[in-house]
């Protein structure tokens, strides 16, 4: 009885990695909670279920960020604190949930939000970084290249604004 509930513990984690190590912005696909796969990729994953509470944790994760996300000063022990978690606990959940530490997961996030803003608008570089919550321009420029392999205003370039 006990090796079967940890060997169903065990595949569950591992189906929750799954789901979140491509995406950092899943959520429930349907009422049955399956998670879609990919349209754009034809090798992605077939769907998953996923726990509810699991998605509730990460919705909460992501609208918190979301709505300081031009703050530089939010870290890892304020979101944290906003969600009723220690840094500890906090840690160890979302890096069960999506595979990156909360200062990684926060920064793709970001740098994902950043690089939308790049395709999509005119602002400057500096803008842009501003409000994804970079403290200044130079360090989202480093990010961003190690990230997407170009820099911003390559990307921009490339593009043609």
């Amino acid at each position: 009885m006990l090796a079967s509930r940890c060997a169903s513990l065990i595949s569950n984690r591992k189906r929750i990695k799954e789901i979140w190590s491509g995406d950092t912005t899943p959520a429930a696909a349907s009422a049955t909670k399956c998670m879609s796969p990919d349209p754009q990729n034809p090798a992605s994953k077939p769907t998953l279920p996923v726990s509810e509470i699991d998605n509730d944790f990460y919705r909460r994760f992501i609208e918190i960020l979301k709505a300081d996300m031009g703050n530089s000063d939010l870290n890892v022990d304020k979101i944290a604190s906003k969600m009723g978690l220690e840094r500890s606990q906090f840690y160890r959940k979302i890096k069960a949930l999506t595979n990156y530490s909360p200062v990684e997961l926060i920064r793709r996030i970001r740098l994902k939000h950043g690089h939308n803003l790049i395709v999509s608008t005119d602002k400057t570089i500096s803008e842009i970084a501003y409000e994804t919550g970079f403290s200044t321009p130079a360090y989202f420029t480093k990010c961003y290249r190690d990230a997407y392999g170009e820099t911003p205003t390559e990307v921009r370039n490339r593009l043609g604004k």
